[in-house]
């Protein structure tokens, strides 16, 4: 009889979790509503880079990432030494143009690699700091190149309002 009712009390317990999500969600919200990501091409159907994901291009090896910074702060990796910033509009929005070079951690000799970063803040819907959507890009070829060709990609990236 005891396990009976610790069924039933578990059950209700779940149901009411589940009704207090659904009642409590905001409208129109989804689970990829904060998750910028990236039109890959022109071909159709299109292919999007999401975040989690990595993709070899000609120059460059690129991701997405999000990180929670304070306004008009952006936290590149550690151990970066950082080359300039350029600010520049996109169709997302104004954005931040960072290339820095990236080494391995002090005990650990390894060459430098160049990236850049693409950033775009925008307001946090959970507190009072920004969230910060970026593309990373390695640079596999000529730097140049790699540069111009993050910029068309950035053409088609879509970020949160």
């Amino acid at each position: 009889m005891r396990t009976k009712w610790r069924y039933l009390t578990l059950i209700s317990v779940l149901i009411l979790a589940a009704a207090a999500i659904w009642i409590y969600s905001p409208p129109g919200a989804s689970p990829q509503s904060a998750v910028s990501r990236v039109r890959l091409g022109p071909e159709e159907p299109a292919k999007y880079l999401m975040e989690d994901e990595r993709v070899a291009l000609e120059q460059i090896e690129i991701s997405l990432g999000r990180q929670m910074d304070p306004q008009n702060y952006i936290s590149i990796p550690n151990h970066s030494e950082e080359l300039w910033r350029r600010t520049l509009q996109l169709p997302a929005g104004e954005g931040l143009l960072i290339k820095f070079l990236h080494g391995g951690p002090a005990v650990l000799s390894v060459p430098d690699i160049t990236e850049y970063w693409l950033c775009i803040q925008r307001p946090s819907k959970d507190i009072n700091d920004m969230d910060t959507y970026y593309i990373e890009a390695q640079v596999t070829g000529d730097e140049e190149a790699a540069e111009q060709e993050l910029l068309e990609l950035a053409q088609t990236w879509e970020v949160p309002k």
